[in-house]
């Protein structure tokens, strides 16, 4: 019965560290997808204000 016990209170030890393992992995996947999120509005905004870089070193030359 102890080690039945043991084996139990060790399985549920496993159990809860590997959902933080997984609550991690998925915050941090959920950062990395925000991150791309922000960098692609931030580009899209800068080429807005910008307008198209390459177009104007195009038509500057002339």
């Amino acid at each position: 019965m102890i080690i039945y016990s043991y084996i139990r209170r060790l399985s549920l030890h496993i159990n809860l560290s590997l959902y933080c393992y997984q609550i991690i992995v998925v915050l941090f996947i959920n950062m990395i997808i925000f991150i791309n999120i922000f960098l692609f509005i931030h580009f899209l905004y800068f080429f807005e204000q910008k307008g198209n870089f390459c177009v104007n070193i195009s038509y500057s030359k002339g």
